[in-house]
């Protein structure tokens, strides 16, 4: 798919060139200078480089915040809104520095910009570059190995393979199912219920749907 038509929307893309829609150009322009955004940071060619941002040693809570911005998703569907001509208006968070405060663009348009975030098969989704590249020479004198802390009560221990669900559920949607909503004192695992016809006769007697939605018919290419 990514060698096909995808391969030409990437291009275009990245240079600020319109492939779909009605905004479609047709050259796209290359700018070799980078233009400063702030202390440490530039873009260039479509791409942002921001290096302002440090997490200090053993911070794992200012490294999750960052992890958390860095995986938000690509645009708040809530600020997404139809206007009457069929157009696409997206407002922003904050206004640009131009003084812009949305962004008006046909469907295809949109489609265009979401399909260059679609990663190509079997390629992965973290590199680096330069020194931080995984063979370069002097990579080892920047990225030091991992120190261990000697205030643990076992330095040797090591992170575990599989987070239990409950602390699964907490990091990621905050939610603690351990804790009861109404004592909010702890719970515990009576048993778990595995079988359809006892995991329909528990969805009834709380009022839930016991059969899942119908799937929609996949449309033909």
């Amino acid at each position: 798919m990514h060698a096909g038509p995808l391969k030409g929307i990437e291009s275009r893309y990245f240079w600020s060139a319109v492939h779909l829609g009605v905004k479609r150009d047709d050259a796209c322009i290359e700018d070799g200078c980078a233009t400063p955004t702030g202390r440490r940071s530039a873009r260039l060619a479509g791409f942002s480089l921001h290096a302002d941002v440090a997490v200090p040693a053993r911070r794992r809570d200012q490294l999750e915040r960052l992890c958390r911005y860095l995986l938000r998703p690509p645009l708040a569907v809530e600020r997404l809104t139809e206007s009457t001509g069929g157009q696409l208006l997206y407002q922003f968070k904050r206004p640009w520095r131009d003084g812009s405060t949305a962004l008006l663009m046909d469907p295809l348009e949109l489609l265009e910009r979401l399909a260059v975030l679609v990663p190509p098969p079997r390629r992965p989704l973290l590199a680096y570059h330069g020194l931080l590249a995984p063979r370069a020479e002097w990579r080892s004198t920047i990225v030091p190995p991992p120190a261990l802390d000697d205030g643990r009560a076992d330095a040797g221990a090591r992170a575990p393979r599989r987070w239990p669900w409950a602390q699964l559920l907490h990091r990621v949607f905050a939610i603690e199912i351990l804790v009861c909503d109404r004592c909010e004192g702890p719970r515990r695992i009576l048993g778990a219920v595995t079988a359809p016809p006892a995991v329909r006769r528990v969805l009834v007697a709380l009022g839930l749907a016991a059969k899942p939605p119908p799937g929609r018919p996949v449309a033909a290419a």
